[in-house]
C-alpha cells in the first residue's frame, strides 16, 4: 500500500506543481498582455500628439506664407503712393494703375494659403490687409494681419 501511496502523493504533487506553473504561465501571459496594452496605448497617444504637431506646422507654414502675400500686398500699396502721389483705395488700384499697370500677380497675391480672398481695408492713411484664416472668420485668434501707413 506504501508504495501506491507514493505514486499518489507524487501525483498529486506533480499535478500542484503543473496547476501552480499553469497558473504563473497565465499570470505571466496576463502581465505580458497588459505590458502590450500599456504600449499600444502609448503609441496611440504618441501618434495623436504627432498628428496635432504635424497639423500646427502645416497652419503655422500657411500662415507664414499668407503672411509673404500681405508683405507682397503692401510693397504694391508702397510703390502706388510712389509712383501716383496717392494711396490706394482699394486691392483694385494695385491691379488697374492709373498707367493701366498691374502691381500684384492677381492670382498669387489675392488669394491666402486657405484659399479664400485678401481682405484691404484702408481708413485715411492706415492700411489694414488680412487673412480670416483657417476658420473662415474676422477677428477671431487665426487671422493673419498686417497693418501699415502710407
Amino acid at each position: 500500500m506504501k508504495p501506491l501511496f507514493n505514486v499518489l502523493l507524487f501525483v498529486s504533487i506533480a499535478l500542484g506543481i503543473i496547476a501552480c506553473n499553469t497558473s504563473a504561465v497565465n499570470q505571466n501571459d496576463q502581465e505580458s498582455q497588459d505590458k502590450a496594452n500599456a504600449a499600444k496605448q502609448k503609441l496611440m497617444e504618441i501618434e495623436a500628439k504627432t498628428d496635432r504637431d504635424i497639423k500646427n506646422l502645416q497652419d503655422l507654414s500657411k500662415s507664414k506664407t499668407t503672411l509673404l502675400v500681405l508683405h507682397s500686398i503692401k510693397s504694391a500699396c508702397q510703390i502706388y503712393r510712389l509712383s501716383y502721389k496717392k494711396n490706394p483705395e482699394s486691392i483694385h488700384d494695385l491691379l488697374h494703375t492709373p498707367d493701366g499697370r498691374s502691381l500684384l500677380d492677381d492670382k498669387k497675391d489675392l488669394k491666402d494659403e486657405w484659399n479664400r480672398p485678401i481682405l484691404f481695408e484702408k481708413k485715411d492713411k492706415q492700411i489694414k490687409v488680412f487673412s480670416v484664416g483657417e476658420d473662415g472668420k474676422a477677428n477671431t485668434e487665426d487671422d493673419v494681419v498686417s497693418v501699415f501707413q502710407l
